[in-house]
């Protein structure tokens, strides 16, 4: 961190003559610093840029598991607000669908006895037995 904020200073103080001498009208556009200032600011550039960093292995894990852990909290906050989302789209789509009529009531049926005798009839034939053999305890509308 240091070392960065003496390259930061030293741009600054690059930029600072720079401007001063343009201001001055003793520098013109293309020319360079001259004198031990920019001396100054080139070697701790190249200082600065030479040197090998080193960051503690502690900083490395610590940054590792904050950056997955902020991914976590990312997806989590995604997927809640998707489900927010599709809850309010199915809620419209509930509000949209009408109601369906009820069924109607199952009515009497009036020949009950013919629909017993064709029903059986029908079924013997299909499962091939005698009639007889048949006993039919309920008929329910479908």
């Amino acid at each position: 961190m240091k070392k960065w904020l003496t390259v930061i200073a030293a741009l600054l103080l690059s930029l600072v003559l720079c401007v001063s001498g343009l201001a001055e009208g003793t520098a013109e556009a293309g020319e360079t610093l001259e004198g031990a200032a920019a001396a100054a600011a080139v070697e701790t550039i190249e200082e600065t840029i030479a040197a090998p960093t080193e960051i503690a292995t502690w900083f490395v894990c610590v940054m590792g598991i904050s950056i997955v852990f902020i991914g976590l909290i990312c997806l989590i906050v995604l997927i809640s607000a998707m489900g927010a989302i599709m809850k309010r789209v199915n809620a419209r789509k509930e509000e949209k669908a009408q109601p369906q009529p009820a069924a109607p009531v199952a009515e009497a049926i009036p020949n009950r006895a013919e629909l017993v005798a064709a029903v059986s009839v029908a079924l013997a034939e299909e499962l091939g037995k005698d009639v007889r053999a048949i006993c039919i305890h309920s008929i329910k509308r479908v």
